[in-house]
């Protein structure tokens, strides 16, 4: 079990995306600055070949999601949608929003990364 958002937690991120190293396409960085562990900033690439996840990304994004812990938390839990966090204040958007239109159907392929990591993460965090 590794501690979400903690480096281990991003390595296995990392891990469970799999080596796709020949992925282009568009990036989506997620900042959570207020993690328990201290700041964590991670970046998706997603492209036709599936997704590819950067822990240590460098330069700009096309799209930046920002969101304090207690959301990231919900958001990982399955309990809030992105557009839930939106609505409610809790979460912000930097650079190309027509980045989440035109990704729409290689985002919705994320589950599978996200949900294989989910059954190994420690969730013993104060409630969200």
């Amino acid at each position: 079990m590794v501690e979400f958002l903690s480096p281990e937690w991003v390595a296995a991120l990392v891990e469970h995306a799999g080596d796709r190293g020949d992925v282009s396409g568009v990036s989506v960085e997620h900042v959570v600055p207020d993690a328990p562990s201290g700041p964590v900033r991670y970046r998706l690439i997603l492209g036709g070949e599936g997704v590819r996840v950067d822990a240590d990304p460098a330069g700009p994004a096309d799209l930046t999601v920002e969101t304090d812990f207690a959301t990231a938390v919900r958001l990982h839990r399955g309990e809030w949608s992105a557009q839930d966090a939106a609505t409610a204040g809790h979460l912000k958007l930097q650079g190309r929003i027509s980045v989440l239109r035109d990704t729409r159907d290689l985002v919705d392929g994320l589950g599978d990364v996200f949900g294989a990591l989910r059954t190994d993460t420690d969730m013993a965090t104060p409630d969200a």
